[in-house]
């Protein structure tokens, strides 16, 4: 049997997990990654420019403004969030690292 290294509840193969150092590794990269664009997004899109507009009475106003996007990226940068699994089960994770060594030995 094994023990539930936090709890030291005895666990079966059906309820023992791992953590999957890999998987966390390839998600903090993912979010450096996230996190550059969106600090570039920052910079480019988080700034107020001076632009002239025409007010109502036909004179030249000159008003600060954000930037724009259209409905399109802004979709695309919404889509950018998702969610991660990193936790795997214990037989998936044996299942895996078989497969992993079976691979090995036949190179």
């Amino acid at each position: 049997m094994f023990k539930c290294y936090i709890t030291g509840i005895e666990l079966n193969t059906d309820t023992a997990y791992v953590l999957n150092v890999a998987r966390i590794k390839q998600i903090m990269r993912e979010l450096k990654n996230k996190s550059d664009g969106m600090q570039k997004m920052i910079n480019e899109l988080g700034v107020c420019d001076n632009v002239e507009i025409i007010a109502k009475n036909g004179k030249r106003i000159k008003q600060r403004r954000r930037r724009l996007i259209c409905k399109q990226l802004a979709d695309a940068y919404c889509d950018t969030y998702s969610e991660k699994n990193i936790l795997v089960s214990w037989k998936d994770w044996l299942a895996r690292k078989n497969n992993n060594h079976n691979e090995k030995n036949k190179s």
